[in-house]
């Protein structure tokens, strides 16, 4: 029984891999040397070049999205678009996004909803709100030292600060945690007309062997 359920279980896992024929692939470079924005910078981007030249080069950064996930995709143009809809992948240079066709090198953000942004989010707002529960009071009370003698003020001029920060925190986690449930991972693309090594770029992968990012 067991060896038939582990069969089962293989066989299914083969099947949802090899119906993958096709899904984007977003690659980033890691590390990029720091620029020289003023005279003081020089010799920091030169140590940093030295190093680097005895370092092993990083991999790049890569993320999947595979064809059939839900995704919601920002444009470029004159008029910047926004499309929802299920991921289709027509060929190297065009997707669909539901029932549009948009072009790859025209992609300025991807928005991936996935299991693990659909229960984080939620995790992070609650813990949010219950910060903001318990620091609000804390908050409050803190304020009511300046009204006080002169070592009560001086208490509050440390507490107060303190407390404020870990309200904004608080309220900061509980608002990021819902737009990280709607939103799921943001990915900032370029193309080779906007292009930016500190974004994702976008590749288009069979899954075929021998077959390159792109090709």
């Amino acid at each position: 029984m067991k060896k038939l359920l582990l069969l089962f279980i293989i066989h299914v896992f083969i099947l949802s891999v090899s119906g993958q024929d096709k899904y984007l692939l977003l690659t980033r470079e890691r590390n990029l040397s720091p620029s020289a924005s003023s005279l003081k910078d020089v010799p920091a981007v030169i140590a940093y070049e030295i190093i680097e030249d005895h370092l092993i080069k990083p991999k790049p950064a890569q993320r999947r999205i595979r064809e059939g996930m839900k995704v919601k995709v920002k444009t470029y143009g004159p008029v910047r678009s926004k499309f929802k809809g299920e991921l289709d992948i027509l060929n190297d240079s065009v997707i669909n996004v539901g029932t549009i066709s948009v072009n790859i090198n025209n992609v300025r953000k991807i928005y991936v909803r996935t299991i693990f942004s659909k229960v984080t989010g939620p995790i992070i707002s609650g813990a949010g709100i219950a910060g903001t529960i318990f620091m609000y009071p804390l908050f409050v009370e803190s304020l009511t030292l300046f009204s006080g003698s002169a070592l009560m003020l001086l208490g509050g001029l440390m507490i107060v600060p303190i407390a404020a920060s870990g309200l904004i925190g608080c309220v900061c986690a509980a608002i990021g945690g819902i737009i990280y449930f709607i939103n799921g991972n943001v990915y900032n693309t370029t193309g080779p007309k906007h292009y930016n090594p500190r974004k994702w770029q976008i590749h288009v992968v069979y899954n075929h062997p021998g077959t390159a990012p792109g090709s």
